[in-house]
């Protein structure tokens, strides 16, 4: 009641409603970093437009974002996904809902990377560079990457009983992506599958964020380098381009089957698949025209 009182940080994440958002946000294996960034954006809306969380709801949400027009789409995207996280919590809002009020969380512009792309030549080159480069958390990555389509969070997510022998002489890694909250099959090839029974067996298997700041990104964009590889994706993102390279490799082996890819790569939806990572390189479209009517 009365005039809007603006609350300290640990105030309003103890608000009862923020701490129970904060507990189901635990619940969906979110990492502690990313639930104080929900929860900050949230206090931020709340304090710019004098409502407390009980009452941000769908109408308050969209006033934000209505009054925020110089943001990009793809800045306005990080706001969106916090108020759909809190909505659908809070308020039990669906994502159709969500969606054609305008709360979409779409990733706008990463479309134009659908063909980051190394050749099955390249690829070859790159694991003999690592092999010669003697890093092994940098060799598995490129590996695991090119073959698996790896996340990030997955390689940190990784344990030794990750690797799970299914049939005789059949091994797969069992992994787990933190932003779908899903779990995935992962097939690596014999000769990663061997890497990878030698580093446990040596003590040195698993991944950290401290592992790709301070290592394995720098040794990635000296393998790029020297393979050939074309674009700066290659060099901004240097871990995640392999999940690119991946998805096209798949497609390729598997005819451009995109329901397997998705499934063999880890991704929920095919459309994704489809329209960020896998879109039909432009020279496979000319030689099928090419050789069309002959």
């Amino acid at each position: 009641e009365g005039a809007y009182v603006r609350l300290s940080k640990d105030a309003f994440f103890g608000l009862p409603e923020v701490k129970g958002y904060r507990e189901a946000m635990r619940a969906q294996r979110m990492s502690e970093g990313l639930v104080s960034v929900m929860c900050h954006r949230l206090q931020r809306a709340c304090d710019e437009l004098e409502v407390y969380p009980a009452q941000f709801d769908m109408s308050w949400a969209l006033k934000w974002v209505g009054k925020h027009a110089e943001l990009s789409d793809a800045q306005m995207r990080v706001w969106k996904i916090a108020f759909r996280k809190w909505l659908k919590h809070a308020f039990g809002v669906s994502n159709e809902e969500l969606k054609t009020k305008g709360l979409d969380a779409i990733h706008h512009g990463s479309g134009k990377y659908a063909t980051i792309n190394l050749s099955e030549a390249q690829i070859q080159e790159g694991s003999r560079w690592m092999g010669k480069h003697g890093d092994v958390k940098a060799d598995l990555v490129f590996r695991l990457g090119s073959e698996c389509c790896m996340r990030k969070q997955e390689f940190i997510a990784l344990r030794p009983e990750s690797l799970v022998e299914v049939e005789p002489g059949v091994w797969v890694l069992r992994t787990y992506a933190r932003k779908t909250g899903s779990f995935w099959t992962k097939y690596p090839s014999p000769g990663t599958v061997k890497l990878i029974r030698e580093t446990i067996q040596a003590g040195l298997f698993g991944f950290s964020e401290r592992d790709f700041v301070n290592g394995i990104r720098g040794v990635l964009r000296e393998c790029y380098g020297a393979i050939g590889a074309q674009g700066d994706y290659f060099e901004k993102h240097s871990s995640h381009a392999l999940r690119h390279v991946g998805a096209i490799r798949l497609l390729r082996r598997f005819n451009w089957n995109r329901a397997l890819v998705a499934k063999l790569g880890g991704w929920e939806a095919e459309i994704t698949l489809e329209e960020h990572y896998g879109a039909v390189p432009d020279e496979l479209v000319h030689a099928a025209g090419k050789g069309m009517w002959k």
